[in-house]
This record gives C-alpha cells, sequence and structure tokens, in this order.
C-alpha cells in the first residue's frame, strides 16, 4: 500500500490533533502499570511526524518521523519487543538511544478497518528487561486491540453526530409552519410561507384546535389527544383533517414540546405542522391501485406470479398458479425461481440469469416447470419489469401448453394413421390386384421345372439349379401370402380363447426358434381371461418381435414375455394420446438388444423398411404386426433407445365373460 493510501486510511479517524480523550488516557495509563514502566504512548504516524494522542510519563507531543522504531512491526504486523536498545545493533547510532535515554522499547501496531497500520502503542523503560514474561507481551497486543475499538467506536459516534445533525435540518426545514399555544391550549401564533394556509388562520387563532368546528383527529380521538397534552408530554405525528366549507380540504401533521418559564411554570405549547394532503391523496391513491392490482391479479384466470429481482423469491401468486402448480399460496410464496424447474434445468436458468437485462420486458419464453407433485409440464412465460411494495420485481404469466401440446400430439398420431393407412390401401390394391395372378405365373413356372428335372436322369447336374429356382419359387409364394395378410386381404378367424394357455404354447414356440444364447422368460397374470383373437395371427405376431429381438442380441440376451389386464382411463389418454381407453389384455415383449435411434423408430412399421443387410430382411415383420393388431381392435406401443433394449407392448381387447364378444 502507498504512503497516500495509509494517511488517507489515518485521516478517515479525523483524530490528528485531536483534543485528549479519557479512555485513550485510561488505556496508556494501563499499559504503563501493566508493564510497570515509567513511561507510555499512543501514537499515529502522519507524514513526517510521530503524533502522541495519549501519554503517560512523556512530555512531548509529537517526534519526527525518522524516529519511527516500529517499522519491523508494522511489516510483520506483531508486537515488537527491544529489550536494550543501547545494545542492540538493529538499532546502532539510533536517536533514542541519545536523546531520550531509552533501554527497553514495546510496541504494538494500530491497524485501521482495512488493515493498514497507522501507529502503534508503546511502553518505554530507562533499563533493560531481558527477563520479560510473555503474558506482558500479549496483554499489550491486546491493549492495541483495545485502541482500534476505541477508534471505531469514535468514528461510529461522529458519524452519528453528523447523521443526527442532518437530520435535524431537514426536520426543520421540512416543516410549513410554526405554531405556539397559551396554557389553556389556546391557539395564539400561526408562523407560515406562503398564502395556502391564509383562508385557515382567522379560524384557528384564539381557539382549541378540538373546537374547531370542520377538523376531525385521523388515528386517535380528540380526548387522546387532550389527555396527552395536559399531561404536559411531548408529541410527534399528530394528524388531524380539516374541510372548510368553502370546499378546502387539508390534513395536517403536528409536533409539538411544552414550554416552562425559569420557575417551571408550564406556557403552553410549541411546535412545527406540515400539510401532508397531497401525501395522503397519494397514498389512497396508490392504495386504491393496489387493491384494483391486487383484484385484478388474484382473480386473473391466467396463472401470474411475481418475484424479486434480489433474490428472485416469489413474493406474489394468484389463485390459478397454485392451482395450476398444486401449491397453496403460503408455500408458492416461499419458493424461488429455481424451485419451479427440474433438477435438469436449473443450470440452464442460472445461464440465462446471468445474461438477461432486468430493465426489459423480455420476449415470451418456452420453459420446462415442475409442479408440486414433481409432474414436469412445458410453458410459456411472459415476464415484465414492475415495482411491488417499493421493490424492484418482476410479473410473470404462465401459459400452460399442456393441452395444447397433448392435442399436437393426438393430431400428429392421427396424421400419421391416416398416412399409414392411405399407404396401407394403396400397397393393398396393388397386391390384391397382382396376387393371384403372381401365383398362378409361378405355379407355372413351378409346374414347367419340375417336368423338365423328371426328364433328366436322376444324376444329372442341372437337378441342383432347377431345385434352386423351385425354391425361388416358393419363397415368391411365400413372400405374396405375406403382402395379402399385411395388406388384410386375408381374413382373419378370430375365436374367443384363453390367453394364458395360448401365450404357454406360443412361449415353446419362441424357445425353439431363437438362439440358445437368448434367456427367454414368461411372465403373466393368474387370470388373463379371454380374449377375441386370430390364433395364427398373434403366434405370427409374437413370432416376427422375437426373431427381430434375437437379431437386435448377436451375443445373446433376456428376451422377456409378459402379460396382464389393464384398464386404460379417460385421463391415460389425455395423458398420453398413444392409449386407448378401455380394459385390455397388454402383451410385452423386451429385449437387452442394442435399441432403435429416433430415425429408424419413426420408419418400424413402413412397409419395405429394414435395417437388416440385403437377402434376410423383408421389410414387412413389424407392418404385418402392426395391421394385425390393429386389424384386431387394438393398438401397440414402443419404447427404445440406443443401449437400452427394445419393448413391444401389445394391447388385444379383453373379453371379461365367454357371452361377450
Amino acid at each position: 500500500m502507498s504512503e497516500a493510501e495509509r494517511l488517507a486510511a489515518l485521516g478517515r479517524y479525523d483524530i490528528l490533533d485531536s483534543a485528549p480523550e479519557p479512555q485513550f488516557d485510561h488505556i496508556v495509563e494501563l499499559a504503563a502499570r501493566m508493564f510497570d514502566a515509567p513511561r507510555a504512548t499512543i501514537s499515529f504516524l502522519d507524514g513526517a511526524r510521530i503524533w502522541f494522542k495519549a501519554r503517560y510519563g512523556v512530555s512531548v507531543t509529537a517526534v519526527p518521523r525518522a524516529w519511527d522504531l516500529y517499522d519491523e512491526a508494522t511489516l510483520q504486523g506483531r508486537v515488537l519487543v527491544i529489550r536494550d536498545l543501547a545494545n542492540d545493533p538493529r538499532f546502532a547510532g539510533h536517536p533514542y538511544t541519545r536523546v531520550a535515554r531509552m533501554h527497553f522499547y514495546a510496541v504494538a501496531p494500530l491497524h485501521a478497518s482495512d488493515g493498514t497500520c497507522i501507529g502503534a502503542i508503546a511502553v518505554i523503560d530507562h533499563g533493560p528487561r531481558p527477563d520479560l514474561m510473555d503474558d506482558r507481551v500479549a496483554g499489550l497486543q491486546a491493549l492495541a486491540r483495545l485502541v482500534e475499538s476505541e477508534l471505531e467506536r469514535r468514528l461510529l459516534t461522529i458519524e452519528l453526530e453528523k447523521s443526527a445533525a442532518r437530520f435535524r435540518d431537514l426536520a426543520q426545514m421540512s416543516s410549513d409552519w410554526m405554531w405556539e399555544t397559551d396554557a389553556e391550549h389556546r391557539m395564539t401564533e400561526l408562523f407560515f410561507d406562503g398564502p395556502k394556509l391564509s383562508n385557515l388562520v382567522p379560524t384557528s387563532l384564539g381557539m382549541r384546535r378540538w373546537e374547531y368546528r370542520y377538523s376531525r383527529p385521523l388515528h386517535a380521538t380528540w380526548a387522546d389527544y387532550r389527555a396527552m397534552i395536559e399531561a404536559r408530554q411531548e408529541f410527534r405525528g399528530f394528524e388531524y383533517e380539516v374541510m372548510l366549507p368553502a370546499g378546502d380540504h387539508h390534513v395536517f401533521r403536528i409536533s409539538g414540546r411544552p414550554r416552562f418559564d425559569a420557575k417551571g411554570a408550564f406556557l403552553g405549547y410549541r411546535g412545527v405542522g406540515t400539510d401532508i394532503t397531497a401525501q395522503r391523496l397519494a397514498e389512497q391513491r396508490l392504495k386504491d391501485s393496489e387493491t384494483s392490482f391486487r383484484f385484478l391479479f388474484e382473480k386473473n384466470p391466467n396463472p401470474m406470479y411475481l418475484f424479486e429481482q434480489d433474490g428472485l423469491r416469489i413474493v406474489a401468486v394468484n389463485e390459478a398458479a397454485c392451482q395450476l402448480y398444486g401449491y397453496s399460496v403460503a408455500e408458492f410464496e416461499a419458493l424461488t425461481l429455481f424451485d419451479l424447474r427440474p433438477e435438469a434445468d436449473k443450470e440452464l436458468l442460472r445461464q440465462h440469469l446471468a445474461v438477461v437485462d432486468w430493465t426489459k420486458r423480455r420476449a415470451a419464453r418456452r420453459w420446462r416447470h415442475q409442479k408440486k407433485d414433481g409432474v414436469v409440464m412445458e410453458v410459456v412465460a411472459n415476464t415484465e419489469p414492475t415495482r411491488f411494495n417499493g421493490r424492484a420485481c418482476h410479473l410473470v404469466q404462465i401459459r400452460d401448453l399442456t393441452q395444447q401440446l397433448r392435442a399436437e400430439a393426438r393430431l400428429a398420431e392421427a396424421e400419421a394413421t391416416l398416412h399409414q393407412k392411405q399407404k396401407l390401401e394403396a400397397l393393398g390394391q396393388l397386391t390384391g390386384g397382382i396376387a393371384h395372378d403372381f401365383n398362378n405365373i409361378l405355379a407355372v413356372v413351378v409346374g414347367n421345372i419340375e417336368l423338365a428335372a423328371d426328364d433328366l436322369p436322376a444324376d444329372a447336374p442341372q437337378h441342383r439349379p432347377l431345385a434352386a429356382a423351385v425354391a425361388a419359387c416358393e419363397r415368391g409364394a411365400d413372400l405374396v401370402t405375406r403382402l395379402l395378410t399385411f395388406a388384410r386381404r386375408r381374413p382373419l378367424e378370430p375365436r374367443e380363447m384363453e390367453v394364458g394357455p395360448l401365450l404357454d404354447e406360443i412361449a415353446e414356440l419362441v424357445r425353439t426358434a431363437v438362439s440358445p444364447h437368448v434367456f427367454l422368460s414368461l411372465e403373466k397374470s393368474d387370470a388373463l381371461g379371454l380374449c377375441r383373437i386370430d390364433r395364427s395371427g398373434l403366434e405370427a405376431a409374437i413370432l416376427n418381435l422375437a426373431f427381430n429381438a434375437r437379431d437386435a442380441m448377436p451375443d445373446g440376451g433376456q428376451l422377456r414375455l409378459a402379460a396382464r389386464i389393464v384398464h386404460v382411463s379417460d385421463e391415460d389418454v389425455r395423458a398420453r394420446p398413444v392409449l386407448k381407453a378401455g380394459d385390455w389384455i397388454e402383451i410385452a415383449i423386451s429385449d437387452t438388444g442394442v435399441g432403435m435411434a429416433s430415425d429408424v423408430r419413426s420408419k418400424v412399421f413402413e412397409p419395405f423398411f429394414t435395417t437388416k443387410s440385403e437377402g434376410k430382411g423383408t421389410g414387412l415383420g413389424l407392418p404385418m404386426v402392426h395391421g394385425f393388431v390393429h386389424q384386431s381392435g387394438g393398438f401397440l406401443t414402443l419404447d427404445t433407445a440406443p443401449g437400452r433394449g427394445t419393448t413391444f407392448k401389445l394391447y388385444l381387447p379383453a373379453v371379461t365373460s365367454a357371452g361377450e364378444g
């Protein structure tokens, strides 16, 4: 720290050349007695001198700055003890050894509140002190801290006195007039500046305040006022209003102090008064405005809340917001903005607040908010700055997007379903038109191949390519059958059957069809009941899904087949539009495979879309499953993600009794 900065820190205390003060004199005397020394000082380092604020056994008030002995203590921040100055090589030739005949010297630095060294407390003796006890040194350090405390208290006292003086000046300047009353409390004098009170003087002089015909107190009664002045009490801030017949309306605030003569006889009151009419009108307008705001705010059908700019605490909330978020008013007003965010979004909010311009109305922004029960919802927040109870706040209006997003999801699902249906219809028309003709062609081809094979010797090499051609024709015929099933040209043959035993049989088929490295588990409720279903269609659908699961686990894994009865309510459908209300048999096929990326997932039910290599997949398996489930009156869902496996859930309509169909 520079010398200029150190002197500025010292100057803040305004202590140089000040008069003696008892508290410092007592401390320096205590230091001398503690060390049983003839001299002690409390000094401050001015620019060119060391000035003594308090002295014990010292006659001079200052010495040159060059005589400073405690630069070392200043630097090290500890008590400097010189046991024998005359024989200490560090101070050879120092003026004190010649002028003051000093031998022992102990000094503790004094610091300003910012840590700057501004002076010291020192103890001096004419003889050396080779056996000084350590507790004496600690005591001197404690006295230094006491001096520092007294400096801060002295500074605080000065500031308080300045503040009180400023307050007195402002109070005197704020009054509109001065008044006096006699011992009978009659108004005798009114001193005012300006004409605005001149019409009140004739109705006031010579009268007691409670005798004013057109006046009344605001927050007390005239009986309270009379009891106060009869008791000769000083009073402040008594308010009353005056309504003159001419229409003049004034609200006054008065303060008064009793007057006594030299013998203590009561003479009356003297005081000041202020016309606070404009202030009261402004307060009433503000109150009316706040009442209107409060009503519009609390009864507004849109969720709204106010939060403080400093601290982000919510200070007001309306009924609509409480209903939306699930909190009571008291609970809501104990929250901050961060409490309304999911844990994963709090850092995003923190980054936004770090760059936001608080002075401007901000454009509507989409956020994720969290309700009291933990449900996360999408909202749009409009925020604009305002003031509330004198504090900088921000008003937030919330629009819940939940219903809108559900409607958009339902619309997207409907559009996707329509698009899929249109593709199926188009493919069905194409398949229905050519399938039988294609089968006939294949039959002719197979027949001629067989005739050609019959004419060949048994060991002829042509048998092998002819057999391959027949196999290709059979695969073509199988593809046509798949197309007819997929396009719903082959009618289902549903009948009521017990789902549990059927799943036991299908599970055995799956076990024989999948890799031995795939572990299959079957979990089903005890009473699954009946379902009206096409047996072969269900077998084909589950086998298709099992084959896909097997291919997704080339190194093996777990394949889980589970079934249970579920009830889907209207509320469930509103929360997840892909569902349909009713009672369903839910059949879940889950694997621990590689899962699907979002772009693959969006296309899995499209005809001929496949991720398998050429010749290993037709892209008709999952579309066939989709077509079968919907043709059976049900629906299906898909849950998958890369590295998290895949779960298909088939929902088939449950039959609660054998008579229902």
